[in-house]
């Protein structure tokens, strides 16, 4: 429970402010005394945890102080005298503002929840995180054209500030509708430096890892140890090889939505990988750019998709821009067990909405 305190002009209050489960439980009377208790329910965890900071706003804002871990409550600047500037948050601050009831955490356990996003968002903004107010605007449920038109021009005119600290790791990235970083594009040696920043830009993150193929197995050993299934869709779009693939391969255990494709990868190849690859919900293949027969070498892929005891969890399969297989071995992958849609396609699989339609077997003519 968090604690505040008034003792400006004679004042002796208290006030505290807890969230439990979708209640938010507040306490206050004189300091020294048990106080009063008030607990309102307020439909969901994430409304609880908006209400919670905007009481706490209402609090400081009346000169209520937190109480440190002394039991001390800091002073208020006195009202005579101006009040110290806080310095310009830095990146790393931005990064992580205040979590004491669970704010990012709470996004990350209902990712798809806009009033979970609609708290991540204000509490981004009371940090001074630029990204606290676009989100803010891109997550009203019925925005005006001047409102529409300001989180516009804050996407133009901050552009990389309002990825956050993982900007410097990035070498491209797009939006989602709700203002969160949604696609990411950086290379192997970006990804490992990054990663503390990478995995936390959004809980439906879609990350394309590139030019593998120019990076030593060292890089990938790197790799190998972050947990790689945090991330929501992987797309490893690098020249990766049979022999890097399996180096990496023991890292993808976790991993439930994969592309493969853009890679000098074959059938061989996965099958030696795929015994590793026992979480695969969507996987996204193709034959190398250098093979010269694609139908064939697309019929040798589905044939080791369909044959892996490890791959029979698969909801989708794509076969990505070159060559398909042919009838037949479309007819091995729709007869999965779990597969609700085997398709190819000239367009690589990049929104987290568009894979869940396909594992639910939704594909848009």
């Amino acid at each position: 429970m968090r604690r505040f305190e008034c003792t400006e002009d004679g004042s002796s209050k208290f006030w505290e402010v807890e969230v439990r489960g979708s209640g938010v439980l507040v306490r206050f009377g004189k300091i020294g005394t048990n106080g009063q208790e008030k607990l309102k329910d307020h439909g969901s965890p994430a409304a609880a945890e908006r209400e919670s900071e905007k009481l706490i706003a209402e609090k400081t804002k009346k000169g209520y102080a937190p109480v440190g871990a002394s039991g001390e409550a800091k002073k208020p600047a006195k009202k005579d005298a101006p009040a110290k500037k806080d310095p310009k948050p830095t990146a790393k601050k931005a990064a992580t503002p205040s979590t004491g009831h669970g704010v990012r955490e709470l996004l990350w356990q209902a990712p798809t929840d806009r009033d979970a996003m609609r708290v991540w968002a204000d509490s981004l903004a009371q940090s001074g995180d630029p990204r606290g107010e676009f989100m803010q605007l891109r997550l009203l449920d019925d925005p005006t054209p001047a409102q529409s038109a300001k989180a516009a021009a804050l996407e133009k005119k901050l552009g990389g500030k309002l990825v956050g600290p993982a900007r410097p790791f990035l070498d491209y990235w797009s939006f989602d509708g709700n203002g969160m970083v949604d696609m990411v594009h950086c290379d192997g040696n970006k990804l490992v430096d990054g990663w503390d920043e990478i995995r936390w830009l959004n809980p439906r993150l879609t990350l394309c890892l590139t030019t593998l193929r120019k990076q030593t197995m060292a890089t990938i050993a790197k790799i190998s140890a972050l947990p790689l299934a945090e991330i929501y869709f992987l797309r490893i779009e690098s020249g990766l090889t049979d022999r890097a693939l399996a180096a990496l391969a023991p890292a993808l255990g976790s991993v439930r939505n994969l592309s493969l494709a853009c890679n000098e990868i074959t059938a061989a190849g996965l099958l030696a990988a795929a015994p590793h690859l026992t979480s695969l919900e969507f996987l996204c293949v193709a034959p190398p750019v250098s093979e010269r027969d694609m139908d064939g070498a697309c019929n040798a892929l589905a044939e080791a998709v369909a044959a892996c005891p490890s791959l029979q969890g698969l909801r989708a399969i794509q076969f990505f821009r070159h060559g398909q297989p042919d009838a037949a071995h479309f007819a091995l992958l729709e007869k999965m067990p779990h597969a609700k849609t085997a398709l190819a396609t000239f367009y690589p699989p990049y929104d987290a909405n568009t894979i869940d339609a396909w594992k639910r077997g939704e594909v848009d003519e």
